[in-house]
């Protein structure tokens, strides 16, 4: 299958509007016009990103510890893009996908440059980049291992806190096993995380099947989804792996196929010392791109946001590729970046700096047990259910679904229970995740 060039054939209407605005104002034109959503079922926070979205770009990150010149970038289809600021890049890859991930240094992570891991927990509203995309309504998937070093983990297994409502026993006596109630990867961030996961899951049902009482009523999915998807490859050193340019050619060729190629930017993303960016952008994109602007692994986070439609959060060190913010000058040295927001002095909303010299802690933190209202029983209608977790700037999981293995949802606001079995969990990122409490409902 040929691979389309970088910039493909810019339809007439969309070009003109490409010129007479930039990204950002598109995205925010977009994010303006959100609808109700009809039928879905979705509410609140939820619905309204669900519906802002659809006129978003999906957007695609292939991360490998090392992409050599020639075959990978040839098969993507895309450009080179030059690299600054290469001192910042941690000395393992490991480290550096923790910073992509987050969008700032390893060091103002507070990575510990002994084990690589974090030495304390970052301050609270420090959250990854796939939970922020989550919260616009975005589907997010990561195929591969977890190779960052951002997941605190827990040997032991999760407990299971059952809170008995005296409803349902079937419910109660569904056996099921803790490794299909523990979301893999980081908590909240990921829709879809496995060998396999790409954006084929973003349109599918996730509630049915449905209670006799509420009926079926039409799929409660938000329907056609951007998505984010992570796909970290590695180069085949072990042969029996496809080559890192037959790996990047066969997920170009799998948006060629679904017809997704022309509405997605692609970055190939290598973490390696020296870094390599190479991005291809899509029509409806280029035009607010400037190809030569030299970026930095901190700037990729902050880019997809922007593409997102959303400011980026005042942690992340880097700055946008795209829109009106690309007039940005390029990235400063570290020293240079601290000593200008030092003189800005601290951001009314931002997120505090967690130095380097962090004290390590004798155990890592774990997340409170969540809890909600109301704690199950028996209902005549849908109950409307709020849920909470005593840990400072934490995430909260939530699951409806009656057999493994689940799905779990994102919580961003009070719900309506319209099925049998609520399980949750809470989580924060250089935090052990919570118990998993599970409350059983009756509706008739």
């Amino acid at each position: 299958m040929r691979i389309p060039t970088a910039l493909g054939t810019c339809p007439a209407c969309l070009r003109s509007l490409v010129v007479q605005a930039s990204l950002g104002a598109l995205l925010v034109a977009g994010a303006a016009c959100w609808g109700g959503t009809g039928g879905s079922g979705l509410e609140g926070t939820e619905a309204r990103a669900a519906a802002g979205a659809a006129t978003r770009p999906h957007i695609v990150w292939i991360v490998a510890d090392s992409i050599a010149e020639g075959a990978a970038i040839e098969r993507l289809g895309g450009a080179r893009m030059p690299v600054a600021d290469t001192a910042a890049v941690a000395s393992d890859a490991a480290s550096a996908r923790a910073g992509l991930l987050t969008g700032v240094r390893p060091a103002t992570l507070g990575l510990d440059r002994t084990t690589g891991r974090l030495a304390a927990p970052p301050p609270a509203g420090l959250t990854v980049l796939p939970e922020q995309l989550r919260r616009l309504g975005y589907y997010t998937s990561r195929a591969g291992p977890p190779r960052h070093t951002l997941r605190a983990g827990r040997t032991e297994p999760v407990a299971i806190v059952h809170v008995d409502g005296g409803v349902h026993a079937a419910a109660r006596a569904l056996p099921v096993p803790v490794e299909d109630l523990a979301q893999p990867g980081l908590l909240g961030a990921w829709d879809a995380a496995g060998p396999d996961a790409d954006w084929r899951g973003r349109n599918k049902d996730w509630e049915s099947p449905c209670t006799v009482s509420f009926g079926c009523g039409g799929a409660r999915s938000p329907g056609d989804r951007p998505f984010f998807a992570l796909f970290d490859v590695d180069a085949g050193s072990t042969g029996r792996e496809l080559a890192l340019d037959e790996q990047v050619a066969s997920i170009v060729e799998s948006l060629a196929a679904d017809d997704l190629l022309e509405d997605t930017v692609v970055f190939l993303i290598g973490v390696g010392a020296p870094p390599t960016v190479a991005v291809r952008w899509p029509a409806r994109v280029a035009g607010a791109v400037e190809p030569d602007l030299p970026v930095s692994l901190r700037d990729l986070a902050p880019t997809a946001l922007a593409l997102a439609g959303a400011a980026a959060p005042a942690h992340m060190e880097g700055r946008t590729l795209v829109g009106a913010a690309r007039d940005v000058p390029p990235s400063m040295p570290a020293p240079a970046a601290a000593a200008k927001r030092e003189a800005a002095g601290p951001p009314g909303a931002g997120v505090p700096r967690v130095a380097a010299s962090a004290p390590r802690p004798t155990e890592v933190p774990v997340a409170a047990t969540p809890g909600g209202y109301p704690t199950g029983g028996l209902f005549h209608v849908a109950p409307r259910v709020e849920l909470r977790c005593a840990t400072d700037g934490s995430t909260i999981v939530y699951t409806t679904e009656h057999e493994a293995p689940f799905y779990w949802r994102l919580y961003t606001g009070p719900f309506r229970m319209r099925f049998w079995t609520l399980r949750f969990q809470c989580g924060r990122l250089g935090y052990r995740d919570s118990d998993i409490v599970t409350y059983d409902f009756d509706i008739e």
